[in-house]
């Protein structure tokens, strides 16, 4: 009992904890001094931090992006042409073994790998942006991955490192250059469970017909680990962020006519 406690109240040593303990002490001492003004200012921040960081309802929002790519069965999926793994998995770090540290996003990695080690595709497409890791210039993300993948056995014939890109759309675009000139009929697609209703409806509209295979359920995965929390932590935050960056790139990419689809609501299976 005594150790739940303190795993409760460490919380409030991290940064989102005790601002939202200051903003409630402050809150009580306006109150106490009649100042009406400041007291609502801080306790309506206050309920918005404690919904955010210690509720499950953003893991409900982003687990709402998932859920129609949450029933993907690997033993039934038809081969394809090409495994295209989306960017966004790594982080360069010139110190570390490899050139890079993995990032949030690591399991589209994962699942890329596990697909052509199942032999679902003859090859596999890297997608992803570009760091400068020296003077000698840009490296793009798929270039610094193709040495992981090599050294976990997969052939340098089998990868292509596509150039950086500044993003899906970006990536979407060339393979679908790929996609004519290799006459591929139909491809893959890896990607974040929250990332992927954007990314299909992106590739699907420039007429690249993708089976979609969906990793890193982050929404739903906090929902089966979370036990009940006092106060809030940062998670909740970050779950925040990608539900904002997903709804906010869907209405952009529809604005530009990136995308001439309405979302996916069912699942797939």
């Amino acid at each position: 009992m005594i150790w739940s406690w303190s795993r409760q109240l460490e919380a409030l040593l991290y940064p989102i904890g005790a601002i939202w303990l200051l903003l409630t002490i402050c809150f009580a001492v306006f109150l106490g001094r009649k100042r009406w003004g400041p007291a609502t200012l801080t306790f309506v921040l206050s309920c918005v931090m404690y919904t955010i960081g210690a509720t499950k309802i953003p893991a409900d929002w982003v687990a709402s992006l998932e859920q129609p790519y949450a029933t993907n069965n690997l033993a039934i999926l038809p081969r394809a042409d090409a495994v295209v793994m989306l960017g966004g998995v790594l982080n360069s770090s010139k110190r570390d073994f490899m050139g890079f540290n993995f990032g949030q996003s690591a399991d589209r990695a994962v699942m890329a790998f596990e697909l052509m080690r199942q032999r679902r595709a003859p090859l596999l497409v890297l997608g992803g942006g570009g760091t400068a890791l020296s003077s000698s210039g840009v490296v793009s993300e798929g270039r610094l991955l193709e040495k992981w993948f090599g050294s976990l056995g997969l052939s340098t014939n089998s990868m292509i490192s596509m150039d950086p890109s500044e993003n899906t759309h970006d990536e979407a675009l060339k393979v679908s250059e790929l996609v004519a000139k290799k006459g591929w009929q139909r491809i893959i697609l890896v990607t974040s469970a929250s990332h992927m209703g954007r990314a299909e409806a992106t590739f699907t509209t420039l007429g690249i017909k993708v089976t979609p295979v969906a990793c890193d359920f982050e929404g739903n995965s906090f929902k089966e680990r979370r036990n009940e929390v006092w106060f809030p932590t940062y998670e909740g935050f970050y779950l925040t962020s990608l539900y904002l960056h997903e709804i906010v790139g869907w209405q952009v990419y529809k604005y530009r006519g990136w995308i001439k689809q309405e979302k996916p609501t069912v699942a797939k299976g």
